[in-house]
């Protein structure tokens, strides 16, 4: 069964449980006038009236696929207005929806999501995830390479991008920009423009992102120390400068400079290795420890998580993106840390 054919299935089945209505009609590729030729057409019959509702069916259903299928139609309504007009796609998204729905126009999907309001016909369904595949192109963002570029995006605030020039700056190539630069385009979080390309939707994007990241992805490495928070952290900071060693704190460590009303308790920071760990375990006299820890040393998955680092009083700390994406499911006030991050840095970038 192809596609269109599962839509049409999906459509029977539909009205089907409607006892007032007969369904007198299903066809592919009918010309309803004009030289316009839709992909399907359903005839149905209510008391002694024909009805008719035009599908336009769609292989992707992300906002900018749909905002072209619903230009489609705008032009399919001139020459036969005597219609109710729908867009199919594999899944249709809450943005996705909301863009029929302003314009009018009934959907549905593969997954069981419909809205038809064809009087005297009011179908409404919403299913919330999509259990066919989690946006499966929206999975192409979150490889460690391709996170460096929403990083970038998201940091650099309004600039606009050449492809060459995001690659450079991500130390990724131009073929993978490409790649996230059209996943973006059609979601409408990026916009292309005449000499590059922006971001215009940052907190879609970043909300997004935040709900598939997983701080787990880097090793953890958990110890204890008797010395307090700020004195660790002076005494790491001394340690990691003067050898050149990269590094940056994270999660409350960071909050609290970006934003000082955050108060803590335990040390979490990026360090290059594990080889690094063991040397500061020495010097340090810390002690490493299966449950109790108050200093946590995280080997980053990808060196873009330290991208955009921030110095404050001699020590170093992720950016705010990274920050943010670190707290923001961290049950211990994380995410009011996060929320604060966000709402006084994060945004007056934009």
């Amino acid at each position: 069964m192809n596609y269109k054919e599962q839509i049409l299935k999906i459509i029977e089945d539909i009205f089907l449980e409607i006892p007032f209505i007969i369904l007198t009609g299903c066809y592919q590729n009918y010309n309803i006038g004009n030289g316009y030729i839709p992909d399907i057409v359903i005839k149905y019959a209510y008391k002694n009236e024909e009805k008719r509702i035009v599908l336009e069916v769609k292989s992707q259903g992300e906002p900018r696929f749909i905002r072209d299928a619903i230009n489609q139609i705008l032009r399919y309504k001139e020459a036969f207005p005597n219609a109710y007009y729908m867009i199919a796609a594999p899944f249709i998204s809450n943005t996705s929806a909301n863009l029929c729905l302003n314009a009018g126009i009934g959907f549905l999907d593969l997954v069981g999501n419909v809205y038809i309001n064809d009087d005297p016909l009011f179908i409404k369904k919403n299913v919330e995830r999509n259990p066919l595949a989690e946006k499966r192109e929206l999975r192409k963002l979150y490889s460690p390479k391709s996170e460096r570029i929403l990083r970038v995006l998201l940091d650099k605030g309004k600039k606009s991008w050449l492809t060459e020039e995001l690659a450079e700056e991500t130390n990724v190539s131009i073929g993978l920009v490409a790649k996230v630069k059209n996943v973006l385009l059609n979601e409408e979080w990026l916009e292309s423009e005449y000499g590059g390309f922006s971001l215009i939707k940052p907190f879609d994007l970043l909300d997004e992102w935040s709900n598939n990241y997983h701080i787990e992805k880097s090793k953890k490495l958990n110890f204890y120390t008797m010395s307090s928070v700020r004195e660790i952290e002076n005494r790491l900071g001394d340690f990691l400068n003067k050898r050149n060693i990269p590094y940056a704190f994270t999660g409350q460590s960071a909050a609290a400079r970006y934003a000082p009303m955050v108060r803590y308790k335990t040390t979490k920071l990026y360090i290059d290795s594990i080889e690094i760990v063991n040397a500061l375990e020495v010097d340090l006299e810390i002690k490493q420890v299966e449950s109790g820890a108050n200093l946590h040393f995280l080997i980053p998955y990808d060196e873009g998580v330290l991208y955009g680092r921030q110095q404050f009083d001699g020590l170093f700390v992720v950016s705010q993106i990274q920050t943010y994406l670190d707290l923001i499911h961290d049950k211990a006030r994380g995410e009011e840390a996060a929320v604060e991050i966000l709402e006084q840095g994060i945004k007056k970038k934009w």
